[in-house]
């Protein structure tokens, strides 16, 4: 690891009171905030903190981090084009894994529906079956019938004319 250099904190002025820029990064941080944020303060540090350090970052840096290594700031791989591309990456493969999951479940619907149509076909040949059986009962009671003879209208007896006789 390479030594820091002793660079002087930048200063600014508000409402009369000198503060001191300081810039903390710790490049293992889990949240941007962690990575990368501007400290202000009225008093100069004597010793700067872990983490901490005068030297702005240069203005060509989106999202600066310091780096351990090089002992100066780096361009951010979480949450740059590295970070950016991990993270498109990722959705992408969500987006695959429910695609799969879509066309299992479309699979298995159109299993069903065949099963019902074929069930559906079954259903309507029996049926079919049943109307025939039904069509030739009957035209076996009618052949019976036309072979018994078919039963004739009788009218009730006058009841008068049997008395009289």
């Amino acid at each position: 690891m390479a030594e820091e250099k002793q660079v002087q904190p930048e200063t600014t002025e508000i409402k009369g009171t000198k503060w001191y820029v300081y810039y903390q990064s710790d490049p293992h941080g889990t949240t941007r905030s962690d990575r990368f944020h501007v400290i202000t303060t009225p008093v100069p540090y004597d010793t700067i903190p872990w983490h901490t350090h005068a030297e702005k970052p240069p203005e060509k840096l989106t999202n600066p981090v310091w780096s351990d290594e090089v002992n100066f700031w780096v361009e951010d791989t979480l949450t740059g084009q590295d970070g950016q591309l991990a993270k498109i990456s990722d959705a992408v493969e969500k987006l695959q894994e429910s695609h799969e999951q879509a066309v299992e479940q479309t699979e298995q619907a159109s299993q069903m529906m065949e099963q019902v149509q074929a069930q559906q076909m079954n259903s309507a040949k029996m049926m079919g079956q049943f109307s025939a059986g039904m069509l030739q009962m009957q035209q076996m009671l009618k052949n019976i019938n036309d072979k018994l003879g078919a039963p004739t209208e009788t009218k009730p007896a006058d009841t008068k004319e049997e008395g009289n006789k």
